[in-house]
């Protein structure tokens, strides 16, 4: 049975989804708008840590989402059939809205992903390439281009485990989205069952009303029959006494 607490705690949570369907939304257009930058030519390691950033914070509110509706899926239900049917709509709303999102995000880290192994392919490229160079520039005593050397060494590294972090996001975010699939079946079945009690209801309102009519319309011939019955009877007392008082000789 739902407490006036509980029914103030599920409008907090769903108002906060809603909130955060909103901000997840926002910063899926400004990740989009940072990948179109990424893999420039003039591109640089701050762009990619501050796309992967952003990223890794839409995950996490993504994580902190899902479990809200897992929270409004454990709030007691109210009595009332029709509001439980809202709720239950209600929530699987929320759930289909998190999940639409979470797919659109997907496609967004993945092509950053994409983006960003062929970038690190070309500085692994180069590193090697320079690497091979470095006895050559020993020899010739080029300590800027050493110096050079190691900073894209460095460079290249960072952006590995950048990458790293992303396929990680990646991970979990499919977790996500695989979770919320199966809460939309769950609510899905949850929804036809409430219909189909309520469905059921409904016909024993209906069965019950027609029978009671055939009931009242039967004792209303019931009781024309007792009234015909009555004044047949009572016909038939007057012509009996009428009879037997002609009869009486005067």
């Amino acid at each position: 049975m739902e407490s006036s607490a509980d029914a103030r705690n599920y409008t907090r949570l769903t108002q906060l989804v809603s909130s955060n369907l909103q901000k997840i939304f926002k910063n899926g257009q400004e990740l989009k708008n940072l990948l179109s930058r990424l893999g420039a030519d003039n591109d640089s390691g701050e762009l990619l840590i501050e796309l992967n950033k952003r990223q890794h914070h839409t995950k996490d509110l993504l994580e902190k989402t899902a479990d809200h509706l897992t929270k409004v899926k454990s709030i007691p239900a109210p009595e009332s059939s029709s509001e439980k049917r809202e709720r239950n709509k209600m929530t699987t709303r929320l759930t289909k809205d998190l999940k639409e999102v979470s797919t659109t995000f997907q496609e967004t880290q993945r092509e950053i992903a994409k983006i960003e192994k062929n970038s690190i392919a070309k500085m692994r490229s180069q590193s090697e390439s320079n690497s091979e160079k470095q006895p050559f520039l020993n020899a010739q005593g080029g300590m800027q281009m050493q110096q050079m050397a190691a900073h894209d060494l460095a460079a290249l590294q960072e952006r590995e485990l950048e990458l790293q972090k992303l396929e990680s996001d990646i991970v979990d975010v499919n977790i996500i989205f695989n979770d919320l699939g199966k809460m939309v079946e769950d609510q899905g079945e949850m929804i036809d069952s409430i219909e189909a009690h309520v469905d059921n209801a409904q016909d024993k309102v209906v069965k019950g009303k027609s029978e009671l009519e055939q009931a009242e319309e039967n004792q209303k011939k019931s009781r024309k029959k007792k009234l015909i019955c009555g004044v047949i009877l009572i016909v038939l007392i007057i012509i009996v006494i009428l009879i037997i008082y002609f009869s009486i000789p005067k």
